[in-house]
């Protein structure tokens, strides 16, 4: 159990590395500017595609970034189902030691 807690805190304190997050910001730019390549007949349409597909390049950097907190953030993991647990080692070990 304190193995399993010290690896939780470790996982809590540690983030992507630094190089990570450059391959993944420089291909978004590089796509995004792939994607200015491949122009339309229709000037608005053009924009409309390359303004939906930074949209969703920014919102994957969101999610990975947010993902990459798993304590905290909009994504995050709860502490339900650790106070649950806590409630029945009590629960048990109450039970036990009144033995």
């Amino acid at each position: 159990m304190a193995e399993h807690r010290r690896i939780r805190q470790l996982q809590s304190q540690t983030t992507l590395a630094k190089v990570l997050w450059v391959v993944l910001i420089v291909g978004a730019a590089l796509t995004l500017m792939s994607a200015c390549l491949f122009g339309s007949q229709n000037p608005r349409m053009h924009m409309l595609q390359i303004s939906t597909l930074a949209f969703l390049l920014s919102r994957a950097l969101i999610a990975i970034g947010d993902i990459n907190r798993p304590f905290r953030g909009i994504v995050h993991v709860r502490p339900t189902g650790f106070e649950n647990a806590l409630g029945i080692f009590q629960r048990y070990g109450a039970i036990h030691s009144s033995h």
